[in-house]
């Protein structure tokens, strides 16, 4: 009885650490992948940073689909079937509901990030008030996934406010 039990732990430990290195290693390549185009476009001298953000974006979404799909098949290799399913089934409803804004932050960002209007190097931006309230205006200075950072062209010290992608879905440009 001991050793059945001893026997169950031990495989389990070992399927366990099996899963963590497939994990290790899938994120060890991803990450090498990411620094190599992060070293290419800065070699390439990319127009104002825009294809340098772009890229980095698309590698960090890549990055993301790729690691929740690794996750959820190692999570296969430790659990019960039935519980995997449920799991995942439960981090879809999650998704779906719960992280409703990041969701749609990304969403408008990919489409804001293929509108020429809105990328045209020095065209100045307004963005209406959203959740932040106030609206905000200037030129695009830096992107991520989730947001679009704006930098005003003012007399004075620029400032920097960071806007989401979902708050952009309605702006104009202003010159």
């Amino acid at each position: 009885m001991i050793t059945d039990v001893l026997g169950l732990a031990a495989r389990q430990a070992w399927m366990v650490s099996y899963a963590l290195c497939i994990i290790i290693a899938v994120y060890t390549v991803l990450q090498g992948l990411f620094s190599t185009y992060t070293t290419a476009i800065a070699k390439a001298q990319a127009d104002s940073n825009r294809e340098a953000w772009t890229v980095k974006i698309h590698m960090s979404m890549a990055t993301l689909l790729i690691m929740t799909i690794t996750v959820i098949g190692c999570m296969a290799i430790v659990i019960p079937d039935k519980w995997a399913e449920g799991v995942t089934s439960a981090l879809l409803m999650g998704v779906g509901f719960g992280m409703r804004d990041p969701v749609v932050d990304v969403v408008w960002g990919f489409i804001r990030r293929v509108d020429h209007n809105f990328m045209k190097v020095g065209a100045i931006i307004r963005v209406p008030g959203g959740r932040q309230g106030a609206a905000q205006q200037g030129i695009v200075s830096g992107m991520s996934l989730m947001k679009v950072t704006l930098q005003s062209m003012g007399t004075g010290t620029p400032t920097r406010h960071n806007v989401a992608w979902g708050e952009c879905r309605n702006y104009e440009v202003v010159g």
